[in-house]
């Protein structure tokens, strides 16, 4: 059987509200985006990683840490409301337009540095499956939904389910929440004009979305400055875990 080859793309867009530039936010001394990029080419199974950008001095560090930046993202593509996956279709068909082709395609985010090498292979042998057409990282959401309240305008509390389906956290199973470290999706499925995101939500219900889990402990995105001084402790503290060197 042919390998399957696999396209890994990392969005940067220059622009930030959150987090000022956080795509090269020095993250332990080194620019944010370093980290994603440097485990994408550490996965033997990617084929090639290109970055995805509308700034040329992301463009320059992307380049310096070994990824390939073959074309500058148009401002369309660059705005605070534009979603991911035209962004991503974007890239493969300037790839295809150059004569590059493949069969599965992940889309990797700076802000997810703790991601694992492991929770990536476990993305790309999920495409794998004749059955999948899209995959996502999650997290287990421990979490008893009967004991969740909702406050209306007045600061009033009200139960958020009108009926308690579990008493106890334990009964509740088999749920989880995206945790932003993967997404991936073979070349049809992501090029479908239908396609709007890449999750299992209301919009591609029909969708066949498989899930790899995380593990809880770097299970983290980094999407306000709180969360900056967090993610380092925990890359300090689960470095061997990140790098594959620890089961």
């Amino acid at each position: 059987m042919e390998k399957k080859r696999t396209l890994a793309v990392i969005p940067a867009r220059g622009g930030s509200k959150g987090i000022p530039r956080k795509n090269i936010k020095p993250f332990l001394g080194k620019p944010l985006i370093h980290y994603t990029i440097n485990l994408a080419l550490s996965c033997p199974e990617i084929d090639k990683v290109i970055v995805s950008t509308d700034d040329d001095e992301i463009a320059q560090i992307c380049k310096e840490a070994g990824a390939d930046v073959p074309f500058k993202r148009p401002e369309e593509l660059a705005t605070d409301t534009c979603p991911s996956i035209p962004v991503i279709q974007h890239a493969v068909k300037f790839l295809e337009d150059q004569g590059e082709h493949y069969d599965n395609v992940l889309m990797l985010e700076p802000t997810a540095p703790l991601r694992t090498k492991k929770i990536v292979q476990d993305a790309i042998l999920a495409l794998d499956d004749a059955e999948s057409e899209t995959v996502v990282s999650v997290r287990e959401y421990d979490i008893d939904f009967s004991d969740v309240l909702e406050g209306d305008q007045n600061n009033f509390l009200h139960v958020f389910l009108e009926t308690k389906t579990t008493t106890r956290r334990q009964d509740t199973k088999n749920i989880y929440i995206m945790d932003a470290a993967v997404y991936g999706a073979k070349r049809a499925a992501l090029m479908n004009k239908d396609l709007i995101m890449f999750n299992p939500y209301k919009e591609m219900a029909d969708l066949k979305t498989k899930m790899v889990v995380s593990d809880p402990r770097v299970s983290v995105e980094i999407d306000a400055n709180e969360h900056w001084d967090y993610a380092e402790y925990l890359y300090k503290k689960y470095q061997k875990l990140i790098e594959g060197e620890e089961e």
